[in-house]
């Protein structure tokens, strides 16, 4: 720990596009360490309250609260939620005390009464992770350091029994995997392809995969390869100067009657005709 106290994180705005914060809408939050033999604050003998959450943890010595008349004792690697207009003061702190503070405003009821719990190693392993990059201040510091507050402050959360609402991950899993094969299928069209290929790469069954294209593309997925590589080699035909045997042999046909016959069969007209229309 520092000196005196620091201001290890300010908020510049609000939590933005992350789901899980934004359904918060944290604001003005801030991440404080705080020495007992440098902050002159921490005994507040007088009772307040503010409109923000505080969250503190101590993680050196021991730090006593008044909360509506009642006494919680913070002792090492322990931490207190202290929710907004509730009056509280300090009454006690060890001279060796050492522990960091959350503040924040949110409009979500997330604690309707304090809440007093031990920390896990995640929580501690994350505020001298903090520590440590508030030292370095390099360019990536500052956004380490936001995720990691938030991370501290959704984990402090759920140990105080913080209900998260839930979410169904299928769809969007569908749509990475989707993603994930139709740009391996891209990376590799000029090959031989196969459906389990491209159901292996994605770590799916052929029948996942199969579903999962009939209900993105209304196709399964082989003939999305094949209506793939075929649009690609209608480029080739159009727009290089490669022969039809080039073309095919770059496609991996096992030979240009094969060729001709599944370009025939997919646009209708052969190949060499079809580049006659583009000349």
């Amino acid at each position: 720990m520092g000196d005196n106290m620091k201001i290890l994180y300010k908020q510049s705005s609000a939590t933005g596009d992350n789901n899980a914060l934004s359904r918060l809408n944290i604001t003005s939050c801030y991440l404080k360490e705080i020495r007992y033999e440098s902050d002159y604050k921490i005994t507040t003998l007088k009772p307040h309250s503010h409109t923000e959450y505080e969250i503190h943890m101590v993680f050196c010595g021991k730090q006593s609260y008044e909360i509506d008349g009642r006494t919680y004792d913070l002792h090492k690697n322990e931490f207190i939620i202290i929710p907004p207009k509730i009056k509280h003061r300090s009454v006690f702190a060890t001279k060796n005390m050492t522990k960091c503070s959350i503040t924040f405003n949110s409009d979500v009821m997330l604690a309707a009464s304090p809440h007093c719990g031990k920390m896990t190693e995640a929580v501690t392993n994350g505020v001298e992770f903090i520590l440590s990059e508030f030292e370095h201040k390099t360019l990536s510091s500052s956004a380490l350091i936001e995720n990691r507050v938030f991370e501290i402050l959704i984990l402090l959360l759920r140990l105080s029994g913080y209900k998260e609402q839930t979410v169904n991950h299928e769809p969007h899993l569908e749509n990475d995997h989707l993603k994930l094969a139709k740009k391996f299928i891209l990376d590799n069209i000029e090959q031989n392809l196969s459906v389990a290929d491209v159901a292996s790469y994605c770590y799916l069954s052929t029948r996942q995969l199969t579903r999962i294209f009939v209900n993105a593309e209304g196709i399964p997925p082989a003939k999305y390869i094949s209506r793939e590589k075929m649009k690609k080699i209608s480029e080739y035909i159009k727009n290089s100067t490669l022969s039809l045997k080039q073309i095919s042999e770059l496609f991996s046909y096992n030979n240009e009657f094969y060729f001709n016959s599944a370009f025939k069969k997919y646009f209708g007209i052969p190949p060499l005709a079809y580049r006659k229309m583009f000349k």
